[in-house]
Protein backbone atom coordinates (compact mmCIF):
# COMPACT_ATOMS: atom_id res chain seq x y z
CA UNK A 1 0.00 0.00 0.00
CA UNK A 2 1.47 3.36 -1.01
CA UNK A 3 1.54 6.04 1.64
CA UNK A 4 1.05 9.76 1.10
CA UNK A 5 4.23 11.26 -0.27
CA UNK A 6 5.58 7.94 -1.55
CA UNK A 7 7.20 7.66 -4.95
CA UNK A 8 4.11 5.83 -6.22
CA UNK A 9 1.81 8.64 -5.07
CA UNK A 10 4.10 11.29 -6.59
CA UNK A 11 4.15 9.33 -9.87
CA UNK A 12 0.36 9.17 -9.87
CA UNK A 13 0.10 12.91 -9.25
CA UNK A 14 2.76 13.67 -11.87
CA UNK A 15 0.61 12.38 -14.72
CA UNK A 16 -2.29 14.63 -13.79
CA UNK A 17 -2.38 17.24 -16.53
CA UNK A 18 -5.25 19.40 -17.70
CA UNK A 19 -7.09 18.28 -20.84
CA UNK A 20 -5.48 21.10 -22.83
CA UNK A 21 -1.93 20.04 -21.92
CA UNK A 22 -1.84 16.44 -23.11
CA UNK A 23 1.48 16.70 -24.95
CA UNK A 24 4.46 15.54 -22.99
CA UNK A 25 2.51 13.29 -20.63
CA UNK A 26 4.12 9.91 -20.24
CA UNK A 27 1.71 7.14 -21.17
CA UNK A 28 0.16 5.62 -18.12
CA UNK A 29 -2.55 3.08 -17.69
CA UNK A 30 -5.94 3.72 -16.23
CA UNK A 31 -6.14 5.20 -12.73
CA UNK A 32 -9.37 4.69 -10.81
CA UNK A 33 -10.14 7.34 -8.23
CA UNK A 34 -12.61 6.40 -5.49
CA UNK A 35 -14.38 8.10 -2.64
CA UNK A 36 -16.81 6.38 -0.31
CA UNK A 37 -17.72 5.96 3.37
CA UNK A 38 -18.40 9.62 3.92
CA UNK A 39 -21.02 11.24 1.69
CA UNK A 40 -21.48 11.39 -2.05
CA UNK A 41 -19.40 8.36 -2.98
CA UNK A 42 -18.02 8.51 -6.49
CA UNK A 43 -15.61 7.05 -9.03
CA UNK A 44 -13.47 8.67 -11.71
CA UNK A 45 -11.32 7.07 -14.37
CA UNK A 46 -8.21 8.85 -15.62
CA UNK A 47 -6.06 7.79 -18.58
CA UNK A 48 -2.84 9.61 -19.41
CA UNK A 49 -3.85 12.58 -17.26
CA UNK A 50 -7.29 12.95 -18.86
CA UNK A 51 -10.59 12.24 -17.10
CA UNK A 52 -12.21 9.56 -19.25
CA UNK A 53 -15.33 9.00 -17.13
CA UNK A 54 -16.70 9.96 -13.75
CA UNK A 55 -19.87 9.31 -11.85
CA UNK A 56 -21.40 9.92 -8.47
CA UNK A 57 -23.17 6.93 -6.92
CA UNK A 58 -26.36 8.78 -6.00
CA UNK A 59 -27.09 9.33 -9.71
CA UNK A 60 -27.37 5.56 -10.10
CA UNK A 61 -28.71 4.47 -6.71
CA UNK A 62 -31.16 7.38 -6.39
CA UNK A 63 -30.11 7.66 -2.71
CA UNK A 64 -29.26 11.25 -1.82
CA UNK A 65 -25.66 11.57 -0.50
CA UNK A 66 -25.09 7.83 -0.98
CA UNK A 67 -21.93 6.90 0.94
CA UNK A 68 -21.83 3.21 -0.04
CA UNK A 69 -19.11 1.58 -2.12
CA UNK A 70 -19.62 3.18 -5.58
CA UNK A 71 -20.30 -0.04 -7.52
CA UNK A 72 -22.63 1.53 -10.08
CA UNK A 73 -20.40 4.56 -10.61
CA UNK A 74 -17.44 2.23 -11.20
CA UNK A 75 -19.48 0.13 -13.64
CA UNK A 76 -20.41 3.34 -15.47
CA UNK A 77 -16.76 4.39 -15.72
CA UNK A 78 -15.63 0.97 -16.91
CA UNK A 79 -18.46 0.73 -19.46
CA UNK A 80 -17.83 4.26 -20.76
CA UNK A 81 -14.12 3.56 -21.27
CA UNK A 82 -14.59 -0.05 -22.43
CA UNK A 83 -12.31 -1.43 -19.71
CA UNK A 84 -12.51 -3.78 -16.75
CA UNK A 85 -10.83 -4.01 -13.35
CA UNK A 86 -8.03 -5.98 -15.01
CA UNK A 87 -7.07 -2.86 -17.00
CA UNK A 88 -6.60 -0.68 -13.92
CA UNK A 89 -3.00 0.21 -13.17
CA UNK A 90 -3.63 2.11 -9.94
CA UNK A 91 -6.44 2.99 -7.55
CA UNK A 92 -6.40 6.21 -5.56
CA UNK A 93 -8.63 6.45 -2.49
CA UNK A 94 -9.49 10.03 -1.55
CA UNK A 95 -8.52 9.87 2.12
CA UNK A 96 -5.91 8.42 4.45
CA UNK A 97 -8.15 6.53 6.90
CA UNK A 98 -5.82 6.73 9.91
CA UNK A 99 -5.33 10.49 9.45
CA UNK A 100 -9.08 11.00 9.22
CA UNK A 101 -9.64 8.93 12.37
CA UNK A 102 -6.89 10.91 14.10
CA UNK A 103 -8.70 14.17 13.17
CA UNK A 104 -11.92 12.78 14.65
CA UNK A 105 -10.14 11.86 17.89
CA UNK A 106 -8.41 15.23 18.02
CA UNK A 107 -11.74 17.01 17.51
CA UNK A 108 -13.35 15.00 20.28
CA UNK A 109 -10.52 15.88 22.64
CA UNK A 110 -9.85 19.50 21.70
CA UNK A 111 -13.03 20.98 20.33
CA UNK A 112 -15.03 20.76 23.51
CA UNK A 113 -16.76 17.58 22.33
CA UNK A 114 -15.74 15.35 25.20
CA UNK A 115 -18.77 13.22 24.66
CA UNK A 116 -18.04 9.56 25.39
CA UNK A 117 -21.26 8.46 23.68
CA UNK A 118 -20.25 10.21 20.45
CA UNK A 119 -16.80 8.67 20.57
CA UNK A 120 -18.24 5.20 21.27
CA UNK A 121 -20.64 5.51 18.31
CA UNK A 122 -17.86 6.75 16.03
CA UNK A 123 -15.45 3.94 16.91
CA UNK A 124 -18.26 1.37 16.58
CA UNK A 125 -19.17 2.77 13.17
CA UNK A 126 -15.56 2.62 11.95
CA UNK A 127 -15.28 -1.00 13.07
CA UNK A 128 -18.72 -2.05 11.79
CA UNK A 129 -18.21 -0.51 8.34
CA UNK A 130 -14.56 -1.55 8.13
CA UNK A 131 -13.33 1.99 7.54
CA UNK A 132 -9.80 0.96 8.53
CA UNK A 133 -9.83 -1.76 5.83
CA UNK A 134 -10.30 0.28 2.66
CA UNK A 135 -7.71 -1.61 0.57
CA UNK A 136 -9.23 -4.95 1.64
CA UNK A 137 -12.70 -3.77 0.64
CA UNK A 138 -11.53 -2.50 -2.76
CA UNK A 139 -9.77 -5.82 -3.35
CA UNK A 140 -12.90 -7.76 -2.34
CA UNK A 141 -15.16 -5.68 -4.59
CA UNK A 142 -12.95 -5.35 -7.67
CA UNK A 143 -10.20 -7.95 -7.36
CA UNK A 144 -7.54 -5.27 -7.79
CA UNK A 145 -4.29 -6.12 -6.00
CA UNK A 146 -3.67 -4.17 -2.81
CA UNK A 147 -0.25 -3.11 -4.12
CA UNK A 148 -2.07 -0.99 -6.71
CA UNK A 149 -4.12 0.88 -4.11
CA UNK A 150 -2.91 4.21 -2.70
CA UNK A 151 -4.33 6.52 -0.10
CA UNK A 152 -4.26 10.16 -1.14
CA UNK A 153 -4.57 13.00 1.33
CA UNK A 154 -8.04 14.53 1.42
CA UNK A 155 -6.91 18.02 0.39
CA UNK A 156 -4.65 16.62 -2.35
CA UNK A 157 -7.75 14.85 -3.69
CA UNK A 158 -9.60 18.17 -3.90
CA UNK A 159 -6.63 19.82 -5.57
CA UNK A 160 -6.29 17.01 -8.12
CA UNK A 161 -9.98 17.18 -9.00
CA UNK A 162 -9.79 20.92 -9.54
CA UNK A 163 -6.62 20.57 -11.61
CA UNK A 164 -7.99 17.79 -13.79
CA UNK A 165 -11.37 19.42 -14.35
CA UNK A 166 -10.25 23.00 -14.96
CA UNK A 167 -11.20 23.89 -18.50
CA UNK A 168 -12.80 20.54 -19.30
CA UNK A 169 -15.15 20.48 -22.27
CA UNK A 170 -18.62 18.99 -21.81
CA UNK A 171 -20.59 18.80 -25.03
CA UNK A 172 -20.52 22.20 -26.69
CA UNK A 173 -19.66 24.18 -23.57
CA UNK A 174 -16.40 24.81 -21.79
CA UNK A 175 -16.66 24.56 -18.00
CA UNK A 176 -14.24 25.86 -15.42
CA UNK A 177 -14.94 23.54 -12.53
CA UNK A 178 -17.53 20.81 -12.83
CA UNK A 179 -19.37 19.00 -15.57
CA UNK A 180 -22.86 17.76 -14.96
CA UNK A 181 -22.68 14.32 -13.41
CA UNK A 182 -19.02 14.62 -12.53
Amino acid sequence: MAEVGSAKTRQTCAVMKSTDERSGVAEMGYILGLSFDFHDSAAALVKDGVVVAAGIEERFSRIKHDASFPRKAIEFCFHTAGVSAADIEAVAYYEVPMLKFDRILWSCENAGQRNPDYLDRTVASWLRYRKFEIADRIFEELGIAKEKISYVGHHISHMSAAFLLFGIRCGHHRHHGRCRGV
